[in-house]
């Protein structure tokens, strides 16, 4: 759907080529991570698609605050890869293993401690690998207190936002989910897991009242949503979080295209409009984007 909004939208831009290479190739990326069968595969899929979202997001190059709000959220994903591979490295040390089954048997089956500052603390392998993924998460997802990129995306071309917002930060949800069996066994993590979710959903829900820009709304809708998201997982609700995350991509990226659409059909200002005094009339483009809320 996005693919073809945009064939519209981009028409006669001079990047139209460009565009939808980089557009298919972030496809490509967010397909190939869905169906990587290690955790191996699975980073590479990672780092490509904060490779993909750099590329897209700095599409118009002559634009400096967009390739500098650009390499900001590229910065912001590098933290969080970081203590990404770090778990990875933990897991194959402790389990000498990256393959999913084998990783989540083990771990079930032979429980590892980790000793830190010369024994006096003892810490689970698998809480210490579920908490530094959950760092990885919580970057891609646009969770507190790595939420600051989303923001500065929100001037991005409206099929991006559409994408970003309906798949790209589903990535840190649908990681949760893929390692669930491995964060059932670590109730603690989960707790952590359940309470950085909540934080999210108050500043977010609470940055979403003050706006007056519908794309930064939804944005911000976009991060209270995937704060719900990490609580379900949090509580265990595992099934739950996959119903939320197909279901907020297909309302959401309903939302941003539908919202670009009237933002150029009116050429106004992206504001909401002060309708008092003026005669209401409901269009085809007014009801689906009802229907999306």
């Amino acid at each position: 759907v996005i693919h073809v909004y945009s064939i519209r939208y981009l028409e006669g831009d001079p990047g139209y080529a460009r565009f939808f290479a980089l557009l298919s190739f972030m496809t490509f990326v967010i397909l190939g991570l869905v169906a990587s069968p290690n955790l191996f595969m699975l980073f590479i899929f990672w780092q490509l698609l904060s490779l993909a979202l750099y590329l897209i997001l700095a599409f118009n190059f002559s634009n400096r605050p967009a390739c500098q709000n650009a390499f900001k959220t590229f910065f912001a994903h590098r933290v969080g890869d970081v203590s990404f591979l770090c778990g990875i490295f933990l897991a194959y040390k402790y389990f000498g293993t990256l393959e999913f089954n084998d990783l989540f048997r083990l771990a079930a089956e032979k429980p590892q401690m980790i000793s830190l500052f010369s024994g006096i603390v003892n810490i689970s392998a698998v809480t210490a690998i579920a908490l530094l993924v959950f760092v990885g998460a919580i970057a891609k997802s646009c969770q507190f207190p790595l939420h600051v990129w989303l923001p500065d995306t929100m001037d991005s071309p409206t099929p991006v936002s559409a994408l970003m917002h309906a798949g790209i930060v589903n990535a840190g949800g649908f990681l949760l989910n893929r390692l669930a069996p491995f964060y059932a066994l670590s109730p603690n993590t989960l707790h952590i897991v359940f309470i950085v979710g909540l934080l999210t959903v108050i500043l977010g829900a609470s940055m979403m009242l003050a706006q007056n820009d519908i794309k930064k709304t939804l944005g911000f809708s976009t991060m209270a949503q995937m704060g719900y998201m990490i609580m379900e997982c949090g509580l265990g609700a595992f099934a739950l979080a996959i119903f939320h995350l197909i279901a907020h991509g297909f309302f959401k990226a309903s939302l941003f295209l539908h919202s670009g659409q009237g933002i150029h059909t009116s050429r106004e200002e992206p504001k909401f409009p002060d309708s008092s005094g003026h005669e209401v009339k409901i269009s085809y483009n007014q009801l689906s984007f009802v229907t999306g809320l």
